[in-house]
C-alpha cells in the first residue's frame, strides 16, 4: 500500500532497475509465472546460492526450498487479519505485493491494487496526505520504524481508519531494497475514542456547572448566615425593651387591671422571653463555623465533663445516669464540640420516659480515617420517618406544652459536625430509645489519639 516516488533513500536508478529485474527474473523462472512477484519470492531469494555462468549449483533443491518457503509465507500473510505489503523504493511507484485482505478492508481487489500504481494515493484521505508525507519523510530521514494512523476512502465511499507500520529491508551493504509493512483497521477504535472524547467533554461541562452551582450555593449560604446574624443581633435591643417594660408593667399593675389584663400581660411576658431564647439560638446557629478560632487537638473526655457540669441541675432533677467510654482526642473547635455533646445529652434528658429515669451512654470507636461517636438513651424514641426531619431548623415533633424548646438544638449539632467534616444521623424506634451517631475525621498530623 506504500510506494515512494524517488527520495533520499533511493539507490541509483540503473542499479535499482537491474536489482529488481534480476530478482523477478530469477523468481519467475523458478516458479514458471510472470507478472508481479509475491513476498514469499522476495523472502526466499536469500536461499539462492550465487549463480555461476547463469546456473545454480543445485537447482532442484533450491526450487524445493523456494516453493516450501513460499507456501509457508503465503499461508501466514494471507491468514492473519491484517494487510501485508511490499513496496519498491525506485524512481516511480512500484507496488510489489499487497495481501488479499486489502479487499475486505477497502473493497478493492488485490489485482486492482497491484495494477493501479496510484490507487493507494488517490484513496488516501485528502486531509491526511500532508501529514502522511511529513511522517514518511521523518521516517526516511531517521531510518526508524514507520508508524502512522491515517484514513482511506473505501470503494463504497466510507472512511476507514488504518494503522500502518513499515520498515526498510536492506541488502548486505546496508542499501535499502524495499519497504515491508502491515496495515489494519482501527475504525472502531477511533469511533470509540470520539465517543469517549464527547463523554469527557460532557463530563467536564457537567463538572464545571456543578462547581458553579456549589460556588453559588456557598455564597448563598454565607449571605444567609450573615443575614441571620445581623437580623438576630439587631432584634436584641428592641426585644430587650419590650421584655423589660412588659415585666415592669406586670410588676406594677398586676392585680389592679383585672384578671383579663393580668392574663394578657402574662402572655406578652412569656412571648418576649421565648423570642429572646429564639434569637439567642439563631445567633448561636449563625456563629457555627464563624468564630475564627480554628481547629485544635481537643480532648473529648474533657469536653464531655464540661457538658455534664453545664447540665448538672437538669441531670440531678430527673435522676439521670450519664456514662461514657474512654473518649479520644480529635481535631476540633472545643466550644462547638461542647455544643454537640451538651445538646445531644440535653435532648436525651428532655425526651425521657415518665416512668423511669434517663440512662444515657456516650461511646466512641475508631473506624478507618474517622472516629464514630454515639449518644444512646432509653427515652421515648421516634419513628424512622422523622429521623432526617429533626435535624432541620425549627422542626418539632411535639408541642411546646409537652416539650419546651425552639427546635434548633439538633440543627446546630448537624451544622457543627458537618463543618468539622463529619456526618450525623439517628437510629431509633418508638418506645425503645434513640441513638445519635456522628463522625469526626482522624487528625492527619497524629493519626488520632485514643
Amino acid at each position: 500500500m506504500i510506494s515512494i516516488p524517488g527520495g533520499p533513500l533511493n539507490r541509483p536508478a540503473a542499479e535499482q532497475e537491474l536489482t529488481y529485474q534480476a530478482a523477478e527474473e530469477i523468481l519467475q523462472s523458478l516458479s514458471g509465472v510472470s507478472g508481479p512477484v509475491d513476498p514469499a519470492s522476495l523472502l526466499t531469494t536469500a536461499l539462492l546460492p550465487r549463480r555461476e555462468n547463469g546456473r545454480s549449483a543445485e537447482p532442484q533443491q533450491v526450487e524445493a526450498k523456494l516453493r516450501l518457503a513460499e507456501a509457508r509465507y503465503r499461508m501466514l500473510v494471507e491468514q492473519i487479519p491484517v494487510v501485508t505489503f511490499l513496496a519498491a523504493l525506485d524512481r516511480g511507484i512500484n507496488e510489489l505485493y499487497v495481501s488479499p485482505q486489502i479487499e475486505s478492508l477497502l473493497g478493492f481487489s488485490q489485482k486492482e491494487w497491484l495494477e493501479n500504481p496510484v490507487l493507494w494515493y488517490t484513496q488516501l484521505h485528502p486531509d491526511d496526505r500532508d501529514r502522511w508525507s511529513l511522517e514518511f519523510a521523518r521516517f526516511c530521514a531517521s531510518g526508524e520504524r514507520f508508524r502512522c494512523e491515517y484514513r482511506f476512502l473505501a470503494r463504497d465511499g466510507g472512511v476507514v481508519w488504518v494503522h500502518g507500520e513499515a520498515q526498510l529491508v536492506r541488502d548486505e551493504a546496508g542499501q535499502p531494497l524495499f519497504l515491508q509493512g502491515i496495515a489494519y483497521d482501527i475504525t472502531e477504535k477511533k469511533q470509540a475514542e470520539k465517543v469517549l472524547q464527547r463523554l469527557n467533554s460532557a463530563l467536564g461541562e457537567a463538572n464545571a456547572a456543578l462547581a458553579r452551582q456549589a460556588e453559588e450555593l456557598a455564597r448563598s449560604n454565607a449571605e444567609l448566615e450573615r443575614f441571620a446574624y445581623v437580623v438576630s443581633h439587631d432584634l436584641q435591643e428592641p426585644l430587650r425593651m419590650v421584655s423589660s417594660f412588659t415585666q415592669l408593667l406586670s410588676k406594677r399593675y398586676q392585680g389592679k387591671l383585672g384578671a383579663d389584663a393580668d392574663e394578657f400581660i402574662g402572655y406578652v411576658v412569656e412571648g418576649a422571653v421565648r423570642m429572646q431564647h429564639l434569637i439567642n439560638d439563631l445567633l448561636t446557629c449563625s456563629r457555627v463555623g464563624r468564630t475564627g478560632k480554628g481547629l485544635a487537638p481537643t480532648d473529648c473526655a474533657s469536653v464531655f465533663a464540661s457538658a455534664l457540669a453545664n447540665l448538672g441541675m437538669a441531670i440531678e432533677e430527673c435522676g439521670a445516669v450519664v456514662t461514657a467510654d474512654p473518649l479520644p482526642t480529635v481535631l476540633a473547635e472545643e466550644s462547638q464540640l461542647l455544643q454537640v455533646f451538651q445538646n445531644l445529652i440535653a435532648n436525651a434528658i428532655k425526651f425521657r420516659k415518665d416512668d423511669q429515669p434517663p440512662q444515657i451512654h456516650v461511646g466512641a470507636r475508631r473506624q478507618g480515617a474517622e472516629w464514630l461517636f454515639w449518644v444512646q438513651d432509653n427515652g421515648i424514641g421516634i419513628e424512622r420517618q422523622y429521623a432526617a426531619r429533626i435535624f432541620l431548623v425549627f422542626q418539632r415533633l411535639h408541642s411546646r406544652r409537652q416539650y419546651p424548646g425552639n427546635g434548633i438544638g439538633l440543627a446546630i449539632c448537624k451544622k457543627v459536625v458537618e463543618c468539622h467534616g463529619g456526618r450525623i444521623w439517628l437510629e431509633s424506634e418508638p418506645g425503645q430509645g434513640s441513638t445519635f451517631f456522628f463522625t469526626l475525621p482522624v487528625s492527619e498530623e497524629d493519626g488520632g489519639h485514643e
